[in-house]
């Protein structure tokens, strides 16, 4: 263009790779008969290089878990409330088989229900990214605090237990993609979703019902 002379150097930047990727997933009922084991299962044995994402949620008493088959597990994050139960989320590495097996100090039955979900995902790293944010529960809506994140590709969890008498009582907005949820009286809901970008992110659920468990939102 006549009159302008300015020159500029010009550095492409490429679009961060997003191999993160939803492998399988298996949700856990609550077997109802006060046993102090809850079991998982996958339908296909998970990859060996692969990471599992456990969510568990107990309600009616805090529960220690003395062991996790299937994999080497490390609870990521936890928030206990009151005598209304925890929520906590573990991640997986090395898994050897598709069966999970949750092993507690309290019952996992009609009194005490407990409830999880595993999936498996591919192309994640089980370190967290950022310290886990812990909500408080109360009425709908259930709002996470802001997460945020400092890798574009990070995964990112979160849940809530609800109680609401029978089905599915809760639900979360787009971007974020459901698990599939267990049913029931008590009724535990999950998300993720994969992020392109860094930045500060949230969750929003709402339902029927009451919440029952504090919910936590995290980066891997």
């Amino acid at each position: 263009v006549a009159g302008i002379s300015t020159s500029f150097a010009l550095t492409n930047s490429a679009v961060p790779v997003i191999s993160a990727a939803l492998v399988q997933q298996a949700a856990g009922v609550n077997p109802g008969n006060n046993q102090t084991t809850l079991t998982v299962t996958l339908k296909n044995t998970p990859g060996s290089g692969n990471v599992l994402i456990l969510l568990f949620d107990h309600v009616s008493a805090s529960q220690t878990i003395t062991s996790i088959s299937g994999a080497t597990w490390t609870r990521m994050a936890q928030n206990y409330t009151s005598n209304s139960g925890d929520a906590e989320t573990w991640v997986g590495t090395n898994p050897t088989s598709s069966t999970i097996t949750i092993t507690g100090t309290n019952y996992f039955g009609g009194f005490q229900p407990g409830y999880a979900l595993v999936a498996e995902f591919s192309g994640v790293s089980a370190t967290l990214d950022g310290s886990a944010v812990n909500m408080t529960s109360g009425g709908w809506p259930v709002t996470t605090g802001s997460l945020s994140t400092s890798n574009p590709g990070d995964l990112l969890i979160t849940s809530t237990l609800s109680y609401n008498g029978g089905g599915v009582a809760a639900t979360v907005g787009s971007p974020w993609t459901p698990f599939n949820t267990t049913n029931g009286t008590y009724s535990l809901a999950a998300a993720y979703q994969i992020v392109s970008a860094t930045g500060a992110y949230s969750a929003t659920w709402t339902g029927a019902g009451t919440p029952q468990v504090a919910t936590i939102v995290l980066a891997l």
